[in-house]
């Protein structure tokens, strides 16, 4: 990658990505059964920011009033409405929160005077990951709660992308990279259902996800006034090729760019950090088998990964991907059926 490119992609993408150490603990605190909702008031406490900034929550300001006003003397209240405004909100909304201020700080859209009214709004500023979540927990998949750290990923780059005032074009090409990559973490978490004894098996859904997140950064980096040399341009040709389309994208995007999306969606998993475990399986992909000495749990992941997106993309398997099926242990008819599935939504 040209070294300018490289230097845009790195200070303007990547570096802002990496959340803060409290938005960390919460992800971290939030996803342990053992912790208790009082507990994330702790986290809060050791950033007097976040403290503050949740206790100025607009949707709160009339109960925290009557808090107020039942002992007003009390020389700790301000510890009294964060232990009640955790305990009020519960654990879930108490992390949403929380992350919601690490966006507003990322996004430099924090409150400047004490007047300024404070609002937060999960379900706008967080929406991958609670679509994510709500999926796996309303259709009993387990690990949610690093689904939701997955689409956070998504969360965090859109507030990136509106920050550096990029283009449509990669905004939407985010959209789209979470769409495909929704539909095929169901796949992959299916075909982990398989194998046996897989170390990664709470990890398949998020690795998932994210494999095509780096498409929107593929976007942003070689925008449309690259004419022939853009994103934009490259999907139009592969979009000549009809019924081959997905064999000229995995073909020529190698040709065409000195980086891939799923390399770059690796990086944007390395820099995020908590899903970082992952970050091989995604970066191989599409070549597992460069793993399958190094580490066979991730080899079996990149594979994984690589069956699901030939599943999603309605292909059959090729001669590589059926020895990682054998491999894996899967049985070629049980694949065979989840394709079959597949084609039957189309």
């Amino acid at each position: 990658m040209e070294v300018g490119r490289f230097s845009q992609l790195i200070a303007e993408y990547l570096q802002p990505l990496v959340p803060g150490e409290t938005v960390r603990s919460l992800l971290e605190a939030s996803a342990d059964p053992v912790i208790r909702p009082l507990d994330l008031a702790t986290l809060f406490r050791r950033n007097q920011t976040y403290a503050q900034l949740i206790r100025r929550m607009d949707l709160l300001q009339s109960r925290i009033a009557e808090w107020v006003a039942e002992d007003e003397k009390r020389l700790d209240m301000g510890d009294v409405i964060l232990d009640r405004i955790v305990s009020l909100l519960g654990k879930q909304a108490t992390r949403n929160a929380g992350v919601c201020i690490g966006l507003h700080r990322l996004s430099g859209t924090l409150p400047k005077k004490e007047t300024d009214r404070f609002n937060l709004n999960p379900q706008d500023q967080i929406k991958f990951a609670l679509t994510v979540e709500a999926f796996c927990q309303e259709n009993s998949l387990a690990y949610s709660e690093k689904a939701y750290v997955a689409g956070l990923h998504y969360d965090w780059l859109k507030a990136i992308f509106v920050k550096n005032k990029t283009s449509k074009d990669a905004q939407t090409a985010l959209s789209n990279a979470f769409t495909e990559g929704f539909e095929m973490a169901r796949i992959a978490y299916d075909l982990s259902r398989l194998v046996k004894n897989f170390k990664y098996d709470h990890y398949v859904f998020s690795a998932a996800l994210l494999e095509p997140i780096g498409m929107s950064l593929m976007s942003a980096l070689y925008p449309k006034d690259l004419a022939a040399k853009s994103w934009s341009a490259f999907i139009a040709d592969c979009e000549k090729f009809k019924g081959r389309k997905d064999d000229a994208f995995d073909a020529l995007q190698s040709q065409r760019f000195d980086i891939r999306h799923h390399e770059l969606s690796a990086l944007v998993v390395n820099y995020f950090g908590i899903l970082a475990t992952v970050e091989k399986a995604v970066h191989f992909s599409k070549e597992p088998h460069f793993l399958k000495g190094a580490d066979s749990d991730l080899y079996r992941l990149a594979a994984i990964l690589s069956m699901a997106k030939t599943l999603q993309r309605k292909k059959p398997m090729s001669e590589v991907q059926k020895d990682y099926m054998r491999d894996l242990q899967i049985a070629e008819h049980e694949v065979l059926l989840m394709s079959e599935e597949m084609k039957m939504k189309k």
